[in-house]
């Protein structure tokens, strides 16, 4: 079964000239170059933490 969950996080332009991503719910946080590497980062980061609580799940 296939649930959809929907998470809020803020691009951000950091003062180094890259890009991060926050999502304040899960305490997440990734950067990158550009947008799109941060984005991409982010969502690595994402489903390792989720992949992680999966695995601690007794099914």
């Amino acid at each position: 079964m296939t649930k959809e969950i929907i998470i809020r996080a803020e691009l951000i332009r950091d003062d180094e000239g890259g890009y991060a991503v926050y999502c304040e719910e899960f305490d997440i946080y990734a950067r990158g170059s550009d947008s799109e590497e941060a984005i991409n980062n982010f969502r690595d980061v994402l489903d390792r933490q989720f992949e992680e609580l999966d695995s601690n799940v007794v099914h």
